[in-house]
């Protein structure tokens, strides 16, 4: 049996040559693309399973009765995001031209979760995605939750 070469500078620094041809197929094909995502869907991430409450308490409660506002300010929060994000908050509502309502999207942080959030605007509205992003190239999921 013989061993495999080092891998050369091409191979090391191009993707297209470092991925292995069988997977190459297999994404070049629209089957192959759908299997590949539904593998990537079916994943957690470790510290999903670690973070307190895990899977539970991923949504708030509902809400006794609806509030009727003008203006709603969505912001997606990041870690260490809570002194901008109360910035941002003051300064849509002194700019606002009726009553505010604040959605927070909560990317599992230390310092932006409900109680903390609530604690400072008792109207504010927050929730948690179901698994953390990993940043801003993939903020869709975030941005989903906010919109459904």
């Amino acid at each position: 049996m013989t061993e495999r070469a080092a891998p050369t500078d091409e191979e090391r620094f191009n993707p297209e040559v470092a991925t292995p041809l069988w997977r190459r197929r297999l994404k070049s094909s629209e089957a192959g693309r759908i299997a590949a995502a539904l593998y990537r869907r079916r994943r957690l991430p470790r510290q999903l399973f670690a973070a307190p409450g895990g899977l539970r308490n991923i949504y708030p409660p509902a809400p006794e009765h609806r509030r009727r506002v003008r203006v709603v300010c969505w912001m997606p929060a990041g870690p260490g995001a809570r002194a901008h994000l109360l910035d941002t908050y003051a300064s849509a509502l002194a700019s606002s031209p009726g009553e505010l309502g604040l959605l927070v999207t909560d990317d599992w942080t230390p310092d932006c979760f409900s109680a903390a959030i609530t604690s400072v605007v008792p109207d504010a509205v927050v929730t948690r995605t179901r698994i953390p992003s990993g940043g801003p190239p993939r903020l869709w999921p975030m941005t989903a939750l906010a919109i459904g």
